[in-house]
């Protein structure tokens, strides 16, 4: 899907009102990577990307590879809003649009909690992780 700015119409999608299904692959960039070579079925269906640079909502606690690049939810709730304006069923639209706003402030608020928690010096310690019976940090 490639949007131009905030213009969330698409000649990819249909308007005649049939649903809409979108399957997003979900993972780390590897991860998905590997799916999508390891899958046929995958590699069969229309693939869309974003090609416009967006800040993501995630910007603050960690980078993306690339500043096209947005997590999964941010991709979910773009799609979204594109799949509401290419409607031409009001209900839709607005399911679309409010769909895509409830991911947006759910990521925020995980992003600004996240932000709190870094900043306060008690819970900010590193963290151990356990990696074959050794702790390491």
């Amino acid at each position: 899907v490639n949007p131009d700015d905030d213009d969330y119409s698409s000649p990819c999608l249909s308007s005649s009102g049939a649903a809409t299904t979108i399957v997003i692959v979900d993972g780390t960039w590897a991860q998905t990577r590997s799916m999508m070579q390891s899958s046929p079925c995958l590699q069969s269906l229309p693939q869309y990307m974003f090609d416009d640079d967006t800040k993501s909502l995630f910007d603050p606690i960690r980078q993306e590879p690339a500043s096209h690049c947005t997590s999964s939810l941010e991709a979910v709730s773009r799609a979204l809003r594109i799949v509401g304006a290419a409607s031409s069923d009001t209900a839709q639209k607005n399911a679309s649009v409010e769909g895509a706003g409830a991911l947006e402030a759910a990521l925020t608020v995980m992003v600004e909690g996240q932000l709190r928690y870094a900043t306060d010096e008690e819970k900010a310690a590193p963290r151990s992780r356990s990696t074959g019976g050794r702790a390491t940090t």
